[in-house]
C-alpha cells in the first residue's frame, strides 16, 4: 500500500515537472519566434532608412554625460554633492549612413547573440522534456551560451564606446556635457561575470554528464 502511494506521489512530481517544461518551452519557443520576426522587420526597416536616407528615429544611440550642477543633500546634516557622469539615449532624424551603418551592424549582431541563448535554451528544455537532460550535449549548449553572453558584452560596450565616442563633439545642451567615455557609467561587469558563472556551471554539468553516461554503461 505505502510503495503504491509513494510510486503515485512520484508519478504526480514528474507529471507537474514535465508541465512546466512544456508551458516554460513554449513561452521560450514565443519569445524566440517574436525576436526572430521582430529582428527581421527592424533589419528591413534598417536597409531602407539607410538607402533612401529616411529619419533614423526608430534607433536610440548611447551617450556618455556630465552634468554642470550640484546640490544640496540633507542626511543628517546639509552637504554638496556633486552629479557625476550617466549613460543616456539619444534620438536623431539625420544620421550620416557611415556611422549609421557601423552602429546598424552592431546592434544587429547584439540581437543575434540574444536570439542564439534563446535557441539553445529551447533545445536544452526540449531534451529535459524528453527525459534527457543530463547529457553532453546540454553541456555544451551551456557553454555556448556563456560564449555568447561574453560576446554580447563586447558588442553592447563596445557600441556604446563607438557612439559616445562619436556623438561626444557633436552634442550640444545646456549644463551638460557630453563627453566620450567614463568606465563608472558604461563598463558593467554583471553579463560578464554571469556569462564566467556559467562556464563554470557547464564545465561541471559536462563531468556530471560523463560520469552519468558511464554509469549507465557499467549497469
Amino acid at each position: 500500500m505505502g510503495f503504491i502511494i509513494c510510486e503515485n506521489m512520484i508519478g504526480e512530481k514528474r507529471f507537474y515537472g514535465i508541465t512546466f517544461i512544456k508551458i516554460v518551452l513554449g513561452t521560450f519557443r514565443a519569445i524566440f519566434f517574436m525576436g526572430a520576426l521582430s529582428l527581421m522587420i527592424w533589419t528591413v526597416y534598417s536597409v531602407f532608412v539607410f538607402i533612401t536616407g529616411s529619419p533614423s528615429t526608430h534607433m536610440a544611440f548611447p551617450v556618455i554625460f556630465e552634468l554642470q550642477r550640484e546640490g544640496i543633500i540633507s542626511i543628517g546634516e546639509s552637504a554638496n554633492f556633486d552629479l557625476l557622469q550617466g549613460k543616456g539615449l539619444i534620438v536623431s532624424d539625420s544620421i550620416p549612413k557611415g556611422f549609421l551603418g557601423i552602429f546598424s551592424i552592431l546592434e544587429l549582431l547584439m540581437v543575434i547573440c540574444v536570439l542564439l541563448i534563446f535557441k539553445l535554451t529551447i533545445r536544452i528544455l526540449d531534451s529535459a522534456y524528453l527525459g534527457k537532460f543530463m547529457v553532453v550535449a546540454n553541456a555544451n549548449r551551456l557553454k555556448n551560451i556563456a560564449f555568447l553572453g561574453m560576446a554580447y558584452f563586447v558588442l553592447e560596450n563596445f557600441r556604446t564606446l563607438f557612439s559616445s565616442h562619436y556623438f561626444s563633439d557633436k552634442l550640444e545642451s545646456v549644463n551638460v556635457d557630453f563627453t566620450e567615455i567614463h568606465f563608472l557609467s558604461w563598463f558593467s561587469l554583471e553579463s560578464l561575470l554571469i556569462s564566467l558563472f556559467l562556464l563554470v556551471i557547464a564545465e561541471t554539468f559536462r563531468v556530471g554528464a560523463l560520469l552519468k553516461k558511464e554509469n549507465d554503461l557499467t549497469i
